[in-house]
């Protein structure tokens, strides 16, 4: 992909398990049945490219379809002297029986911050 040789993972839902994708309906959470495939360098396991798709699921809440990929590439955040793997662009589309719409993001401006976290009465040794 893109001149590089990767691997080609092959994912898919398990029935029953936790999903990375909820559908959220009034008063109701719903898991996504998510398959699909994840190029992956082999040598330093960077993640190049996702491809993921909804299964037949979803009928009974007026969607036919949604499909998800996500690139991801090198960014260098301020200050830093070597870059960080990031996502660079998301493409989604979703499908109900009379629309489809698809949205595009464009990741850019990443920036970098910091979190100090004190539990009270934590040991710290």
């Amino acid at each position: 992909w893109q001149g590089e040789t990767l691997a080609r993972i092959h994912f898919e839902y398990i029935p029953g398990t936790p999903s990375p994708l909820l559908y959220q309906m009034i008063n109701q959470e719903r898991p996504v049945d998510l398959s699909g495939t994840a190029w992956i360098d082999p040598a330093t396991g960077q993640i190049h490219r996702i491809e993921a798709e909804s299964g037949s699921t979803l009928g009974d809440m007026g969607l036919q379809s949604i499909r998800a990929e996500v690139v991801y590439g090198p960014v260098l955040l301020k200050g830093d002297t070597n870059s960080q793997w990031l996502p660079v662009s998301a493409t989604i589309d979703l499908e109900t029986p009379r629309q489809h719409w698809r949205n595009i993001h464009h990741f850019t401006d990443y920036r970098k911050y910091r979190v100090a976290v004190s539990i009270p009465g934590a040991n710290s040794e």
